[in-house]
């Protein structure tokens, strides 16, 4: 059976009771735990609360009168959340603005990833890591607005130079080694039947 949890309750109930974080986390484990046992459930689902409260619009001062949320909450259903990319827009109408921004600029790191692939003899783009390769694109295009504009033009050339230290080691496109055919290990013991009687 499924259990859904009101995540909230569990991120102020264990935040607010201690003020280590590594406590709070050891009691919602203790207190998901007892919830699953209390309800025999197999499998459960946090559900969090979104920051945007449509009460508020409705009353302004809806719970207006408490203290502001402590850090250690927020920490907490960041580890409710196993500290999952999430959004960042408020509202659901920019969701769509933030997901288009997200798409466009992956895409505009491959398509880097591919002019830096290019500038290397017989490298494909696959070969390339795009860990290291796409933090260093960040990195210079970060440093764009502390350049004068004639050095712009370097700066944004600078990683097909930088290309070749982002090579993956031993990944190559080629086989290097002949195809060889292993038959798979039989993980049970043979027994040899008495054939006597076949004789």
């Amino acid at each position: 059976m499924l259990a859904l949890i009101d995540g909230d309750i569990v991120a102020w109930r264990t935040a607010t009771s201690t003020t280590e974080f590594q406590e709070a986390v050891k009691r919602a484990n203790e207190l998901v735990y007892n919830i699953l046992q209390a309800t025999n459930s197999t499998e459960y689902r946090l559900i969090l609360s979104n920051p945007v409260n449509f009460r508020k619009s409705v009353y302004p001062e809806y719970k207006g009168q408490r203290p502001p949320t402590p850090d250690v909450v927020k920490e907490m259903k960041q580890y409710l959340l196993e500290s999952r990319f999430t959004l960042r827009s408020q509202l659901p109408e920019l969701v769509k603005q933030e997901l288009w921004g997200i798409l466009l600029a992956y895409n505009l790191l491959r398509y880097k990833m591919i002019l830096m692939a290019k500038s290397l003899d017989g490298i494909y783009p696959c070969q390339l890591s795009f860990r290291e390769a796409s933090s260093y694109i960040i990195f210079k295009l970060c440093q764009l607005p502390m350049s004068s504009p004639g050095n712009i033009p370097s700066q944004v050339f600078e990683p097909e130079k930088q290309a070749r230290q982002f090579i993956l080691e031993g990944l190559g496109r080629e086989r290097c080694y002949p195809r060889e055919l292993k038959c798979s290990k039989n993980g049970y013991a043979l027994r040899k039947r008495n054939a006597d009687h076949l004789k």
